[in-house]
């Protein structure tokens, strides 16, 4: 939890400088630049998920020869994909960018700026998937915290640093160099944990099909799973930028808030994973459903914290991320759905984690199919009545 909690905090962080720019379309333009990102990168956010699984059930079954060739597979993937998508996304930034936010220059131009500088950690950040994913499988939790916190912190100061001075490129900098340095000091971390066999032994084994075929299976419905998910969130950005510049920086506020309790529930996810994994691998199903009731019990009450939380300190958290009292008016106004949010999405957070130890990643890419279906047609009937109210209603 305090890893994924980490995360967040950049983003918070980044809304902090940004809005108290002079423009307040500013922080709309981060969000919907900081969208496109997650979509092209955290699409192969299965190089995470996938990997955390492998790894979990091949250490449940004692099997440390593909504990270290699920490593090896995960890394030359996440490099392979990184390099790729590095490439490609400059080519189509400028019409996405223009036909999310319904052609708004004020929102175009910085959202281009922001984004082109976080597209130089691309690889970087792939990578950091791997090593992140193979640490939490292992069981390394402690570990995971120390890269995050680092490579969170270190973007938190960069952007303290550079984004009032560049504006929202320098923000996008930030992210960039923070990925590079922080994948330096991951691969360096899980080369020295890894239990490397001879390499004769990791070469034969790196290249089998069989695992290969696993992995990509794995891997295709994640990455299905993870575009839906964050066509949703971008479906949400273009429809709140044509609400208005205003509309879209105050739901940018209540995605943080979102963003916030998510990474904080997933906590109790990955977790899940870990022990749901182990006890795959070891067909324990007595300890899989000890696992379960307590992690129902642990997240459940932790949701209901942060709604309590969210209900009675939101006029302060709401004016920590914007100096721009018209945003945090129409923030304010929508702010049931935030103090909602919790409660309703924390047995979902808890499901991905039993799904992606168990490995059940068909389950998941149906759920989140199903999901996105109920999304679309509720704001198409919800959103031309009731507006903003409407978007989050769905």
């Amino acid at each position: 939890m305090l890893s994924g909690l980490s995360v967040p905090l950049v983003g918070l962080v980044d809304a902090f400088v940004v809005g108290r720019l002079p423009q307040p379309e500013a922080l709309g333009a981060v969000a919907l630049g900081g969208w496109l990102f997650d979509l092209i990168f955290w699409s192969v956010g299965f190089l995470r998920m996938g990997t955390t699984g492998l790894v979990a059930q091949a250490s449940g079954r004692g099997d440390e020869l593909e504990v270290s060739a699920s490593f090896a597979r995960a890394f030359c993937l996440a490099l392979a994909l990184g390099l790729g998508l590095t490439a490609l996304a400059p080519l189509c930034l400028e019409p996405l960018l223009s036909a999310l936010s319904g052609g708004e220059p004020l929102i175009v131009s910085p959202a281009h700026s922001y984004l082109s500088a976080r597209l130089l950690g691309g690889t970087a950040a792939l990578i950091n998937y791997a090593c992140l994913g193979w640490l939490l499988g292992r069981g390394r939790a402690k570990t995971a915290l120390l890269l995050q916190l680092t490579l969170n912190l270190l973007n938190v100061a960069l952007s303290l640093r550079w984004g009032p001075l560049e504006g929202v490129a320098g923000v996008g900098w930030a992210s960039a160099v923070a990925q590079w340095c922080v994948m330096g000091l991951g691969v360096g971390v899980v080369g020295r944990l890894c239990p490397w066999p001879a390499w004769r032994a990791l070469k034969a084994r790196l290249w089998l099909s069989e695992p290969w075929r696993a992995l990509l299976s794995l891997s295709g419905d994640l990455f299905v799973r993870t575009a839906l998910l964050l066509s949703v969130f971008g479906a949400v950005n273009a429809i709140s930028a044509r609400l208005g510049p205003i509309a879209l920086s105050a739901n940018a506020l209540l995605l943080h808030l979102q963003t916030l309790q998510a990474f904080a529930l997933d906590g109790f996810a990955h977790g899940v994973e870990v022990m749901t994994g182990e006890a795959v691998g070891e067909r324990a199903s007595e300890r899989l459903r000890a696992t379960l009731k307590a992690a129902w019990r642990l997240t459940m009450g932790t949701a209901a914290l942060i709604a309590l939380t969210y209900a009675l300190a939101h006029p302060w958290l709401l004016r920590q991320l914007s100096a721009h009292e018209g945003v945090i008016e129409r923030a304010e106004g929508l702010i049931i759905w935030a103090v909602l949010s919790p409660l309703i999405s924390a047995p979902c957070f808890l499901l991905d984690g039993v799904m992606i130890g168990a490995t059940r990643s068909a389950d998941m890419r149906r759920g989140m199919i199903y999901s996105a279906l109920t999304f679309t047609l509720s704001a198409a009937l919800l959103v031309p009545t009731w507006g903003a109210h409407g978007l989050w209603a769905a």
